[in-house]
């Protein structure tokens, strides 16, 4: 649990740091920066909806999680690499399909941003899935489900912060962009390393480890998806979509 709180860590760090080069990477291209920021936080957001709603639909019928995580790292680190490619796309893409918008300044921005979002929704998904996926990986028992998430969530957004002030502070000033993208595509590679290597703890011959004596496995959807005290009461889910909107309109604000 420890080291795969470490690894999400790690996975935090990489993020914040492809977030704070794409920010850079794309200000030349929308012009104005306020446009380039609200773009990428935009789709980082909604890749974090995204992803953890889809992935915490597949993951229910994974046998090994752990590895689905290593392979999601793994393409990150492929997408860094390739992103000052994918600029080179996005901006030609615009060139191709934008009308002529000389003047109108707003509707350019609005082209921009719909050439940008879904290049980027892709990597963003792939960051919000890794939660949940981590999630059913580690949790074997409802009572640690609190602990777990807390320590998952908290290592990641731990990461984040280090990540986005490593990346805004030093790494644009000593390496620049393309070397800030390489750090973070090596601790993707290093989290999908170090999870193979997880992996391959010997188990038994049906291929699953036997969970100790008396407890029980909640899949993603019944761990996500219900809120509980102990084991004696279930709030029904018109509450718990009433607590799910609230959720939202926090975020929101």
């Amino acid at each position: 649990m420890i080291i795969i709180s470490v690894l999400f860590g790690f996975s935090g760090f990489a993020a914040l740091t492809y977030q704070v080069t794409w920010i850079r990477e794309l200000g030349s291209f929308f012009g104005i920066q306020v446009y380039a920021t609200a773009t990428v936080l935009t789709s980082f957001m909604a890749g974090l909806a995204l992803g953890s709603w889809l992935f915490g639909r597949w993951v229910d019928r994974m046998a090994k999680p752990l590895l689905l995580f290593a392979v999601m790292e793994i393409i990150l680190a492929v997408y860094a690499v390739s992103f000052p490619w994918i600029v080179d796309f996005i901006g030609n893409l615009y060139l191709q399909l934008a009308p002529a918008n000389e003047g109108r300044i707003l509707l350019s921005q609005f082209a921009r941003f719909a050439v940008t979002f879904p290049v980027l929704l892709v990597a963003t998904s792939l960051m919000g899935g890794t939660l949940p996926v981590l999630a059913r990986a580690v949790t074997q028992k409802q009572v640690q489900l609190g602990g777990n998430i807390s320590l998952l969530y908290g290592s990641n957004n731990l990461g984040a912060f280090l990540g986005g002030f490593f990346s805004g502070y030093i790494f644009l000033a000593t390496i620049g962009i393309s070397g800030a993208l390489l750090v973070g595509c090596a601790l993707n590679l290093v989290n999908a390393g170090v999870v193979f290597m997880l992996n391959s703890t010997p188990v038994p011959e049906d291929g699953s480890p036997k969970p100790a004596p008396g407890t029980q496995h909640y899949s993603a959807k019944r761990l996500m998806s219900s809120v509980n005290l102990g084991s004696a009461y279930t709030y029904p889910s018109r509450v718990t979509r009433i607590v799910l909107w609230v959720f939202a309109i926090e975020g929101f604000t």
